[in-house]
């Protein structure tokens, strides 16, 4: 397991190659980021169309895939590796 802070610093600063365990066994390669300036604005839902948030899981984290151009989601604890990507040149 990689260390939460790690994975989270990696995801602010810029795009981060993030390998885990899905729940259902399969292995899963991911370029993802938290980077408001690499994530579309379109991405973030308007006051207008905002539903009732749901609370944050400390153990999940939420973050923008930039290949499948959605949001997405992985637990921490199923994080198997986490690098810098330098992909963000590209996004």
């Amino acid at each position: 397991m990689v260390d939460k802070t790690v994975v989270n610093t990696l995801l602010d600063e810029g795009v981060a190659e993030v390998k885990f365990v899905k729940k259902d066994g399969t292995n899963r390669v991911m370029l993802c980021t938290t980077n408001t300036s690499l994530i579309p604005e379109r991405a973030f839902k308007s006051e207008e169309d905002s539903k009732e948030v749901k609370p944050k899981n400390p153990d999940v984290a939420v973050i923008w895939d930039l290949q499948k151009d959605a949001w997405r989601s992985f637990r921490y604890d199923s994080v198997t590796s986490a690098l810098s990507h330098p992909a963000a040149e590209r996004y």
